[in-house]
């Protein structure tokens, strides 16, 4: 249950910051309490498709352990955005999306990007909160899957495909096998890191198996990955997962 006295003395607490700018609006919706100057309507349609819709049903769906400490998300729009995060915290933004930082339990994002943005820095909170010791490319990885997503018949968010497809792709030229095993040890570059930990997610997803995966990283501090992979999608070694996969991205 959301601690509703630290939620609303969080809300006081960005209502008293941001000052008596008549252009920013204020919500709460479970754990998140909102600071946005988007105008109404696109403010109330990220409200309700992006927190009360998805964020609800993936929490529901892949988490144990719900957000119960507040999230201030500041979201703002593309002209003020850089603006308004050099007055709140003394610098530019770190990147022209957003960010979620563990830290100070808040989430920043540039509103024109969608809700999508938005979705990928609440999958974070949900992972910090359930999930402390998954490995850095899962966390990114099921994040980045929620950037573009659809409700399927049942009301389940899924992920679908999105830009990064084409770094993906890219990859898959250029290196012809051992990339999951570079993903899973941590020694794959950022960008194709991000590309290739949020398609190896969503053939998880695909598989059936992404909720498992996340039961394994909440019940096991110290989960051997190649070998979860291959339980999981039926494999005797990580270089099969990887033709396995291949074959359905290219496919």
């Amino acid at each position: 249950m959301v601690d509703r006295e630290s939620r609303d003395d969080l809300l006081f607490e960005l209502r008293f910051r941001l000052g008596d700018d008549e252009s920013l609006r204020f919500a709460t919706c479970g754990p998140w309490v909102v600071a946005s100057d988007l105008p109404e309507d696109s403010l109330e349609v990220l409200l309700e498709r992006t927190l009360r819709v998805r964020a609800a049903e993936v929490q529901q769906r892949l988490f144990e352990q719900p957000v119960t400490e507040p999230v201030a998300i500041y979201l703002f729009s593309a002209d003020s955005y850089e603006r308004r995060h050099r007055e709140l915290f003394g610098r530019p933004p770190g990147t022209p999306f957003g960010y979620w930082s563990a830290t100070h339990r808040r989430v920043v994002v540039n509103g024109s990007t969608g809700g999508g943005t938005l979705l990928h820095e609440l999958v974070h909170v949900m992972v910090e909160d359930d999930l402390p010791h998954a490995p850095p490319w899962f966390d990114e990885g099921l994040s980045a899957l929620h950037e573009a997503t659809t409700l399927d018949d049942m009301g389940r968010v899924r992920g679908i495909s999105n830009w990064r497809q084409l770094q993906l792709s890219r990859l898959l030229t250029q290196r012809a096998s051992g990339l999951l095993e570079e993903l899973v040890s941590g020694r794959l570059e950022s960008g194709a890191h991000d590309a290739l930990a949020r398609y190896l997610v969503f053939f998880l997803q695909e598989r059936g198996v992404l909720a498992d995966t996340c039961a394994r990283f909440r019940r096991q501090r110290d989960v051997d990955v190649a070998a979860l992979l291959c339980e999981l999608l039926g494999h005797e070694s990580l270089d099969e997962v990887e033709i396995d996969f291949r074959e359905w991205v290219t496919g």
